[in-house]
């Protein structure tokens, strides 16, 4: 195995999110033999409905038809693996999502999507991750790979896989691609922003040059809707975990990556 703390290192000196994924897709190919990585965080675990709206991810290696075939069937609602993961800590394996699948193990409806799974996935993992208040998921899989030998070489590694995982996670911020994906402008974080500094509506109207009342109500009212917050107080813990307030910014510039390297190893 290349040297643990130096791809920690370079992953650490990555910008974007999208040079750490790629970055962390080349290592599991190369180390583990994990030819497809998807990633993604959970905006809200509340009903399956909210799981699957408020799920955001990054995809890399998986084959075009299988995605084809996903959205054109509407798997989300019923992906066994999207739904666990929001809901669990403990990683599962392929393999047992398809036994649980072939056995009547879990739901009709969601067997025919583990099912569907396996004529494009092999084997692989599901691998819950938290850290910084963020709730996420990373799929590891091996596309063609015989599952057997997967399920051994998992098990042999598993420590090493799943703590690169979490601190992969950990190092990574996802304020860009949620503003993007759900659609937040400018405007309405720079209304959260005031809001979580304490100022009132008349306060924020001035700031924000604005006079009717209900602009900040509505500012407020979207950031909500896009975060699966039920109120703005919840809205601002949301936003401030995924970085996408100022001051939770400054605060994460400040830290130190090293330590989190010794927290997990």
């Amino acid at each position: 195995m290349h040297d643990l703390l130096d791809f920690l290192a370079d992953l650490e000196a990555q910008i974007t999110l999208e040079e750490k994924f790629s970055l962390f897709a080349r290592f599991m190919a190369d180390e583990f033999q994990y030819g497809a990585v998807n990633y993604g965080i959970y905006l809200d675990t509340g009903s399956q409905r909210q799981i699957v709206d408020g799920f955001v991810a990054k995809r890399h290696g998986l084959p075009v038809e299988w995605r084809l075939h996903y959205q054109k069937k509407g798997f989300a609602q019923r992906d066994p693996a999207l739904l666990f993961a929001a809901r669990s800590n403990t990683p599962l394996l392929q393999t047992q999502f398809y036994k649980m699948a072939s056995e009547g193990d879990m739901p009709p409806a969601f067997a025919e999507v583990a099912i569907a799974v396996q004529d494009y996935v092999q084997s692989g993992v599901v691998i819950p991750v938290q850290a910084n208040g963020v709730h996420g998921v990373i799929g590891l899989y091996d596309p063609d790979g015989d599952s057997g030998k997967h399920d051994l070489r998992y098990g042999n590694n598993r420590r090493h896989i799943e703590t690169i995982s979490v601190l992969f996670h950990r190092m990574c911020r996802w304020d860009n691609e949620v503003r993007a994906q759900r659609r937040l402008s400018d405007l309405n974080l720079t209304v959260l922003n005031l809001k979580a500094r304490g100022l009132r509506v008349k306060e924020i109207l001035h700031k924000i040059e604005r006079n009717n009342p209900k602009t900040v109500d509505n500012h407020l009212m979207r950031v909500r809707k896009a975060l699966g917050a039920k109120t703005d107080s919840e809205a601002i813990a949301k936003a401030s975990s995924l970085g996408l307030l100022r001051e939770a910014r400054q605060s994460e510039k400040s830290q130190s990556s090293q330590s989190s390297v010794n927290f997990y190893l």
